[in-house]
């Protein structure tokens, strides 16, 4: 079997090369809109494009608005290849002895490679270290807060486990206040259009009022 997946309206994307023309923002948020966080065990779809909608608002809360892109598009290499959760990377990053995280690795630069000029061009910093950081703690602070939101009753919690004071505190209703699992239409359209708010520096009203 070729390494070679189909896309939404006919095109595809195939892991080997680094042409993927067929790969536009739109059918990436038609993706993430019908991709489950959690691996959907949530009481309610919670799609991979209303949590990056919330990773970018809550980079520009914490006074970060030149990181907002970085944060809106940091899953974007999902929509080819699926959400993978926290405790299933960290098991395949041991029994492939680090080859995982290489591939992963590898297909991130490539999807996030096609955006490039969008994010250079929107006044949007490189992918500096303080930059991946910034995205990253964001990243985690919302997956803390989507899992009190959403899986109030698992047991077997992660990422804090036995150690409840890593979390960073506050809710999701911070970063929205009117906070409800989107539907797939609407998350779509949110992820566009939060896009295009970044690009004409809309993404400022979110006044810093978190962390």
């Amino acid at each position: 079997m070729e390494p070679v997946i189909g896309l939404h309206k006919g095109g595809k994307f195939d892991f080997r090369t680094q042409g993927h023309d067929d790969l536009t923002l739109q059918i990436v948020a038609k993706s993430l809109s019908q991709t489950c966080r959690f691996t959907g065990h949530v009481d309610e779809f919670y799609s991979v494009a209303q949590h990056s909608v919330y990773v970018s608002r809550l980079l520009v809360l914490r006074g970060y608005p030149q990181y907002a892109m970085w944060g809106l598009l940091h899953d974007t290499p999902e929509s080819v290849y699926g959400d993978h959760s926290s405790p299933l990377k960290s098991y395949l990053q041991e029994r492939t002895n680090g080859v995982y995280r290489q591939v992963i690795k590898e297909i991130d630069e490539q999807v996030l490679t096609l955006f490039e000029p969008d994010l250079y061009n929107t006044k949007i910093c490189h992918y500096t270290d303080d930059c991946r950081e910034k995205v990253k703690h964001a990243d985690y602070t919302m997956l803390y807060l989507e899992r009190d939101a959403l899986l109030a009753e698992t047991k077997y919690l992660y990422p804090d486990g036995a150690c409840p004071e890593l979390h960073p505190g506050g809710e999701i209703r911070d970063i929205d206040p009117c906070f409800e699992p989107w539907s797939c239409r609407r998350a779509e359209h949110v992820f566009l259009k939060e896009y295009e708010d970044i690009c004409n520096g809309k993404h400022l009203k979110f006044k810093r009022r978190y962390g």
